[in-house]
């Protein structure tokens, strides 16, 4: 079954394949699991997928559209949030939580999103049953091959610290690139919230990894705090340049 919206400033689909498992007795023995995949994009365009089937009835009623947090839009963020719910014999989306994020608030975005959308719950024999799913959600902004997007971002922190926030990002549009480019930069944001110590982990192009550092070097943070102290923090961003092609 296939369940499309195609309209304003989102696109999405949802329903791909779909795996049957127990989930526990805590839920119930008839509770299934489902694999739903969402693409939510900024920016107006739609991408045709080979409808899947959906033995379980599972649909979507109504969704709150998720938002491209402050952090996510001024890093120009790419990329997935995978979250994982239960779906109950209402409908209601419960135990929301992500399994593979994505960083910058947009994780947050995602989960606050998924947690009040309405399904049309899952049926067998004729019953509303619990329904475990899988929600991709895609956060899409219009890209240009002259500019960086980051596709990742993780920081590190002792326990109970606040991680840093980014506020600064410029960066000026470069020659575009000759082939699609990633880098992986580690740094270490300062009690100031100034990006040190920054190195390439992974590239695919060598020759533009120093535009990437040089990049990073250029964005400011607000810095992690630990009990209301400034402190630094580890950081690892990918990045990522695409061509026009």
């Amino acid at each position: 079954m296939d369940f499309r919206y195609l309209g304003g400033q989102y696109s999405w689909l949802t329903a791909t394949h779909i795996k049957r498992e127990s989930h526990g007795d805590n839920i119930s023995s008839m509770c299934k699991s489902v694999v739903l995949a969402a693409l939510l994009c900024v920016g107006a365009f739609a991408q045709e997928q080979t409808p899947g089937v959906n033995p379980l009835g599972v649909a979507l009623k109504a969704r709150k559209e998720p938002v491209y947090s402050e952090e996510g839009r001024i890093a120009r963020v790419q990329g997935s949030v995978t979250v994982s719910l239960m779906i109950g014999v209402d409908g209601k989306a419960r135990d929301t939580r992500v399994v593979k994020p994505l960083g910058l608030g947009l994780d947050e975005a995602a989960v606050a999103a998924v947690s009040d959308w309405q399904f049309n719950p899952g049926m067998k024999e004729g019953k509303p049953i619990v329904v475990k799913a899988t929600i991709e959600v895609n956060f899409r902004l219009p890209m240009d091959a002259r500019n960086w997007y980051v596709t990742g971002a993780r920081f590190t922190v002792p326990a109970g610290a606040e991680r840093p926030r980014l506020v600064k990002a410029p960066q000026e549009p470069s020659e575009e690139a000759s082939e699609p480019t990633t880098v992986r930069v580690a740094f270490e944001v300062d009690p100031q919230g100034v990006p040190e110590n920054i190195r390439i982990a992974n590239s695919s192009d060598p020759k533009l990894n120093q535009e990437a550092s040089d990049l990073i070097g250029g964005w400011r943070f607000d810095p992690a705090t630990n009990n209301g102290a400034a402190i630094e923090a580890h950081a690892e961003f990918d990045l990522m340049r695409k061509t026009e092609k």
